[in-house]
């Protein structure tokens, strides 16, 4: 344990069941990032392996959380190219690059770190991938509820060299409740009350990219009680934790590895 941050794989947790109020959570993005340690989710051949993964995660989240909990998760989306999984400190997206970071594709090759569109069932080259929808569509058949689809717009991000389509500039943050009825207070948070979030990305941390402490804001003060627990299962250097203690909530975290 460092700074109250345990070392766990996200398909095993150490919580008791229905012990937390609220799982507020990204995982790693599929195919763009290897965060260098074993077992690590993200470098999966297929982007299937990778919602195999993040399913034994959300049951996991799923046995931990009250009956009126809620579940936060962040995932954000790729294309279906051939291209190198960077070594980083930064998830893809939120707006950090470095040419050290970058591999030859013979570097990468020779790793295992290279993905391949012609491997994707179902997919062309070039489509966007949709991972987070297939991935929300799993849980629900899964026996979750899928409740908002908020849309987190950033006023700048990393740069894309795509001519022939508009750049993207948001991601998704998916609210699920495990039952019909939950808690939650809509007037706790003003800025939360609607589905469009602007919100510029968290500034990294020299290990791998943060979230924004006004996006753990909006989630914990709309979906918990002061007291409640809110647990981050892929915590990094803990700004969930950090965000709710501050705003008298346990916060609790695991990763993978230490940051």
């Amino acid at each position: 344990m460092m700074n109250g941050l345990v070392l766990a794989d996200a398909r095993h947790l150490p919580v008791r069941d229905e012990s937390v109020q609220v799982v507020l959570t990204s995982s790693p993005y599929w195919g763009q990032r290897d965060y260098e340690f074993d077992e690590q989710m993200g470098v999966e051949d297929t982007y299937q392996g990778f919602i195999e993964n993040m399913m034994l995660v959300a049951r996991e989240v799923h046995r931990i959380l009250k009956p009126e909990g809620v579940f936060w998760y962040n995932c954000g989306d790729t294309y279906n190219t051939r291209t190198v999984i960077r070594p980083s400190s930064h998830q893809g997206g939120l707006g950090h690059d470095s040419e050290n970071i970058r591999l030859s594709w013979s570097e990468a090759r020779d790793r295992g770190l290279v993905r391949y569109s012609s491997r994707q069932p179902g997919l062309k080259d070039k489509d966007l991938m949709g991972i987070p929808w297939r991935l929300s569509e799993a849980m629900v058949e899964d026996g979750w509820f899928l409740r908002v689809d908020v849309i987190w717009t950033k006023p700048w991000g990393a740069p894309e060299n795509a001519q022939d389509r508009p750049t993207r500039m948001h991601e998704y943050i998916f609210m699920f409740s495990k039952s019909p009825r939950y808690f939650y207070d809509k007037e706790a948070c003003p800025e939360a009350r609607t589905s469009v979030w602007d919100m510029a990305p968290g500034s990294g941390d020299g290990n791998r990219a943060v979230f924004p402490d006004e996006l753990v804001r909006r989630c914990v003060l709309s979906s918990s009680r002061p007291g409640d627990v809110v647990y981050d299962p892929f915590c990094g250097s803990g700004t969930t934790q950090r965000v709710s203690n501050g705003l008298g909530r346990v916060g609790l975290g695991s990763d993978g590895r230490l940051w």
